[in-house]
């Protein structure tokens, strides 16, 4: 999450529920707000392929999430928070199999190759207490730094709270985890993905009873 020091920060906007009608622009502005991500860059370090296919990278994440009914965003779609509820720490096999592989062709055998490998390695890493799982949180660069990314947690992060259950996340930017530790997360580990061949990574965790909201 990059605050824009030229910009002046907005009223942080009340989240609601992502309606299905706007998956594609919800997709296009995590595409945006993914591109540099470290991760995407080591999954696909051709510029010209993430370019073509971060919308479909993304759109593919949204319909992964959508079922579980916990995504979020603002008006206007200016980005996505992707929540897994407690007891579904991941998203179940045949629906990555039947969202993903459609897409295959797009994405190439590498990058597929290395997504699943480190997904595995993640999921492994998650707490083995029922916890929510922020999948993916993203702004549209150009909208960035105005309180968009922390309005759409807040549509779980209070609820998490009252619940008495942790929120788990990874991300991959430093200046991410600063964002997130203003949020009440606290680094969990921090070591390098797919076995020390990726790039550096960071699990956080808003653990119950050390709520900031």
């Amino acid at each position: 999450m990059a605050t824009h020091p030229n910009v002046a920060p907005e009223p942080a906007r009340s989240p609601r529920k992502l309606a299905a009608s706007e998956i594609d622009a919800a997709a296009h502005a995590l595409g945006r707000a993914f591109y540099d991500d470290p991760l995407m860059m080591y999954l696909m370090p051709s510029d010209a392929r993430r370019t073509r296919v971060m919308t479909h990278v993304m759109r593919c994440a949204v319909r992964m999430a959508a079922p579980e009914g916990h995504s979020f965003t603002t008006h206007p779609a200016d980005g996505a928070a992707l929540f897994l509820p407690p007891g579904t720490p991941q998203v179940p096999l045949a629906r990555v199999v039947r969202v993903i592989l459609p897409q295959a062709w797009r994405f190439g055998f590498g990058p597929l190759r290395r997504y699943m490998a480190v997904g595995d390695e993640l999921q492994r890493k998650h707490p083995t207490g029922d916890h929510w799982y922020l999948m993916t949180l993203g702004v549209d660069p150009d909208r960035q730094g105005r309180g968009l990314g922390g309005a759409m947690m807040s549509a779980i992060l209070p609820r998490a709270e009252a619940e008495g259950m942790d929120v788990y996340l990874e991300t991959n930017k430093p200046r991410n985890v600063v964002f997130y530790q203003k949020n009440g997360f606290k680094v969990r580990e921090h070591f390098r993905c797919d076995g020390g061949r990726g790039p550096e990574t960071w699990t956080l965790i808003r653990e119950r009873g050390q709520f900031h909201v």
